[in-house]
């Protein structure tokens, strides 16, 4: 893919994350948040700044989710379940 048409899609993909009115919060392979969406800023009432480079279920999960998110969060790193598996984590 060229890098113009990468931007784009990129762009493209950037604002449907904020556009949607849902908490969305992308993480690296360690659990670390890499980016929440304007909507979960507000969700979580904190500014971004707090947020990102924070492990999510550390920080910013609530307390019950600790033990089956993170049981969840390696079986995803092993492949083990597909990525929208994580929806159902976030309505428990």
């Amino acid at each position: 893919m060229k890098s113009k048409e990468l931007q784009k899609e990129r762009d493209f993909l950037n604002r449907l994350v904020e556009a949607t009115n849902a908490l969305i919060v992308i993480v690296d392979t360690v659990g670390n948040v890499t980016h929440i969406n304007e909507k979960g800023t507000r969700i979580l009432e904190r500014r971004k700044e707090e947020i990102v480079g924070k492990s999510w279920l550390k920080h910013l999960a609530p307390e019950e989710w600790a033990v089956y998110g993170h049981e969840l969060f390696k079986k995803l790193q092993r492949k083990q379940l597909p990525n929208r598996y994580i929806h159902s984590l976030s309505r428990r």
